[in-house]
């Protein structure tokens, strides 16, 4: 749900560029990655595992913590006084994690039970840079930026068995939540063209998301997407 406001929000704020490009400065596109901070998520996921392999003796298994993931994002800029620039920004950020666990039954039989957390969050955020060139093509930027962040995400599990008297089961389920997100993050850029730039982006994130919905219900955990980002990014002038 939330890769499709993000498509919709993207193409909302390019349209809106396109029809202000008598005061619009350029657009921003990213790629990089966000490390999080899930310590509150990733205790769930090891007390659900440690509950499973409370009556098992003969098991394996592995936990895969939710940590980092991919960023991806688009910004507008305009120029508000000299090297003062205001700016709208939508980006995308995932985190996924779970466990394997195996075992023999008594019978000799195998069994596993798996569990998969996907979650995303989507912060749309408007802000303020500033622009201190160095030379004529390299040039340091400064800036940051707040917003609103949407959270959404899903689980699955299921449990499945040799054993021909035992039947398979599975469930799923999705999350949704958000959040108040800051970002400041200095960008390096160098200018390729008149029209057109590269740059490194480095920052931090803060982004705890604590109100999470399963359904109806709140989760026992909460999830926080705060850390460090590094990103390239390319710039384009109108």
């Amino acid at each position: 749900m939330n890769r499709k406001v993000f498509v919709a929000v993207m193409l909302a704020v390019l349209t809106t560029s396109f029809g202000l490009t008598a005061y619009a400065q350029e657009i921003n596109v990213w790629v990089g990655y966000g490390s999080t901070n899930m310590e509150s998520l990733n205790s769930y996921l090891g007390l659900s595992y440690t509950l499973d392999t409370v009556l098992l003796s003969n098991y394996s298994g592995t936990i895969n913590h939710l940590t980092g993931g991919i960023t991806l994002g688009i910004q507008v800029t305009y120029p508000i006084s000299g090297k003062l620039l205001g700016g709208f920004a939508v980006s995308y950020q995932d985190s996924s994690g779970g466990y394997h666990l195996s075992w023999v039954d008594t019978g000799g039989y195998n069994n596993s039970q798996d569990l998969q957390i996907n979650l995303n969050l989507i912060p749309v955020m408007a802000g303020f840079s500033y622009t201190y060139p160095i030379d004529k093509k390299f040039t340091i930027i400064p800036g940051i930026y707040a917003g609103y962040g949407f959270l959404s995400g899903e689980y699955y599990s299921k449990s499945e068995s040799d054993n021909p008297s035992v039947t398979p089961t599975s469930s799923s389920g999705s999350y949704q939540g958000g959040g108040l997100v800051l970002d400041i993050p200095i960008e390096l850029r160098y200018k390729i063209s008149n029209n057109s730039s590269l740059s490194l982006k480095l920052g931090y994130r803060n982004a705890s998301i604590a109100n999470i919905k399963e359904g109806s219900d709140y989760t026992l955990w909460s999830a926080d997407f705060s850390g460090i980002f590094i990103s390239a990014l390319g710039s384009f002038k109108f």
